[in-house]
């Protein structure tokens, strides 16, 4: 009896000491489970400060990426503030320069109006003296050809005249034979 109880004891022993090595070992997986999901908790959190972190940058890196805009966008202003006002005094600068020339060339104009109205005069003069003599001499040459044409006329006439008397001198004589 005494023999059963030990093997009896043992046996309750050795299942007492198989329950706590199962709980042993189940509670070693809750802790790795506690443990892992700490681990993972950590990770979690970790990756949320990168993220936030890495927000935090690209707000930043925007920022600054809007003030060099702003900034960059100011300067071109400036330049192109700087390059009317440039541009302004050029063009004030240009057309002062051209009323000065518009004044000369008014000057040398009216001088070469006057000159030119009297080469005009003179040319028109010299025109019209040569308009004159060559009517003159179109009157002149008109007239030769009329002379000439009178007498070339007349010359006609007169051989007209004597070949017809040289006709009724032949028909008289004709008219002589005839009889």
């Amino acid at each position: 009896e005494m023999r059963e109880n030990k093997k009896e004891s043992e046996k309750t022993e050795r299942l007492k000491r198989v329950q706590e090595e199962r709980w042993k070992r189940e509670i070693q997986k809750i802790d790795l489970i506690k443990i892992e999901e700490k681990n993972m908790r950590k990770e979690a959190l970790r990756k949320m400060e990168e993220e936030n972190l890495k927000r935090q940058k690209e707000k930043e890196n925007e920022e600054a990426k809007r003030k060099m805009r702003e900034e960059a966008q100011k300067q071109k202003e400036e330049k192109r503030r700087e390059k009317m006002e440039r541009a302004a005094l050029l063009n004030m600068e240009i057309k002062k320069m051209q009323e000065e020339k518009i004044e000369k060339m008014k000057i040398k104009t009216m001088k070469q109006q006057e000159l030119l109205r009297k080469q005009q005069e003179f040319q028109r003069k010299k025109a019209e003296q040569k308009r004159i003599e060559e009517e003159e001499l179109r009157c002149r040459v008109t007239e030769k050809i009329r002379e000439e044409d009178a007498k070339k006329k007349e010359e006609y006439m007169i051989r007209r005249m004597e070949e017809m008397k040289k006709y009724e001198r032949l028909a008289i004589e004709n008219e002589r034979k005839k009889e």
